[in-house]
C-alpha cells in the first residue's frame, strides 16, 4: 500500500561533531559524535575521513552511543563524510587536525522543511506546545489529517478506499483546508477540498511520491544550528 509513503520525504541526517586532536608524534586522534536533528545519537553510521594533501582515507563506524574514533591520523586537513543506509550523507570540509585543537564549526546539515507560517504549521505549534516543531512532527500531523479526510471522502476506512481518496483530498483544486475538522465539514456539505499541510503542499504523483518538498539547510555555528536557506 502506497499510503504510508505518500508524504514522506527522505529523512536526512543532521550531524553534530565534537572533534579533539591529540599529539602522537606527527599523528593525531580524532573523536566525534553523530546526532540527528532531534539530538538523538546515531549508531552504526559510516564515518570516512580523507587527507586532502595525501588522499589517505580512513573509515570508522559510530558505536551504540553515536561516537566514532580514529586512534591515529597524520596531522593535516581532512574532509569528513558520514553516511547511513536510507539517509543522505553529510560532508564536512577542512577538518584541521593540529595538536590540542578542538573543532566544532562548519558542519552543514539539511532536512525536510515545514511550511513555516502556514495555518497547519501554526496548529502544530499550538498542539505540541513548541515554537519550532520539527519537520517529522509536521509530517505526522499531515498523515493523520489526510487519512481522516480520505476516509470522509470515501465513506469507507479500508486501505484501498484511503489510497484511492488521498489525492481527492489534497490536490486538484477545491476549498483550501488545513485540518481534518474543517475538511470533513466541507465534504459533508458536498464541497471539494484541497488540503494544504504543515509540511507543505500535499500533492502526489501516480506512484504516491510527493511532488514538492522543500529542505532546510543549516550550518553549525558556535555549537548551534543556524539556518542558511530553505529551498
Amino acid at each position: 500500500m502506497k499510503t504510508a509513503r505518500l508524504i514522506s520525504c527522505l529523512t536526512l541526517l543532521c550531524i553534530g561533531l565534537a572533534v579533539q586532536a591529540s599529539a602522537q608524534v606527527n599523528n593525531a586522534s580524532l573523536t566525534g559524535l553523530v546526532t540527528d536533528t532531534a539530538g538523538a545519537v546515531v549508531p552504526n553510521a559510516s564515518v570516512k575521513v580523507k587527507n586532502k594533501a595525501t588522499d589517505l582515507e580512513s573509515v570508522a563506524a559510530t558505536d551504540s552511543s553515536g561516537y566514532y574514533t580514529f586512534a591515529s591520523l597524520p596531522v593535516g586537513t581532512y574532509t569528513g563524510t558520514i553516511e547511513l543506509p536510507g539517509f543522505k550523507k553529510a560532508i564536512r570540509e577542512n577538518i584541521n587536525l593540529e595538536v590540542g585543537q578542538k573543532v566544532v564549526e562548519g558542519v552543514y546539515t539539511y532536512s525536510p522543511s515545514p511550511a513555516e507560517g502556514s495555518g497547519a504549521y501554526e496548529k502544530v505549534k499550538a498542539a505540541v506546545g513548541s515554537a519550532n516543531p520539527d519537520p517529522y512532527t509536521c509530517q505526522v500531523y499531515d498523515h493523520v489529517n489526510l487519512v481522516l479526510l480520505a476516509i470522509a471522502n470515501a465513506k469507507a476506512a479500508t486501505g484501498e478506499a484511503i489510497k484511492d481518496n488521498i489525492r481527492k483530498s489534497a490536490q486538484g483544486g477545491g476549498k483550501s483546508v488545513d485540518n481534518a475538522v474543517d475538511g470533513i465539514k466541507a465534504i459533508a456539505a458536498g464541497e471539494k477540498i484541497d488540503y494544504s499541510g504543515a509540511s507543505g503542499p500535499c500533492d502526489f504523483d501516480d506512484k504516491g511520491d510527493i511532488l514538492d518538498c522543500k529542505f532546510r539547510y543549516d550550518q553549525v555555528k558556535s555549537g548551534k544550528f543556524t539556518l542558511v536557506k530553505i529551498a
